[in-house]
């Protein structure tokens, strides 16, 4: 079966998703009559989406975040009431948009990590605010 030309072309131009859709697409767009630009829309939006995905998975691959640290695993019985009122406003991140610093201490295994991994984890995929920590090395070394 010969490659298709304009599959080649997608290629080239580095479009991989829409080389692996666009003939999928051109079927479907016969059968429900879509114009051209229809069509275009189609390929660029699952083109885009695709890439968005990708690099989420590779900020977060290059982030060293310990995997498993969300707030679903977090033992909220081991935080202070006033850290437990305080998590939400947190959550919220109004502090990136102050530019404010955050700064977590507490005993080992109170949940700090597990706060801050997950607040990084949606941050860094909602956003294109990039995080720096001066443990990064240690959690990727100790965890």
């Amino acid at each position: 079966m010969a490659i298709d030309p304009l599959e080649m072309l997608f290629r080239q131009f580095k479009l991989p998703t829409m080389a692996s859709q666009f003939a999928e697409m051109i079927e479907q767009a016969e059968r429900d009559n879509w114009g051209y630009r229809k069509l275009l829309l189609q390929l660029c939006e699952s083109e885009s989406a695709d890439r968005h995905e990708r690099r989420q998975q590779r900020l977060l691959k290059q982030s060293e975040l310990p995997q498993g640290k969300t707030l679903e695993s977090l033992d909220d019985s081991k935080l202070p009431v006033k850290v437990r009122r305080i998590l939400p406003t947190l959550l919220e991140g109004g502090f990136v948009d102050r530019a404010e610093n955050v700064l977590a201490f507490g005993l080992p295994g109170r949940g700090e990590t597990h706060y801050l991994v997950h607040w990084d984890v949606n941050w860094c995929c909602a956003t294109d605010i990039r995080f720096t920590s001066r443990l990064r090395s240690n959690w990727s070394n100790n965890y």
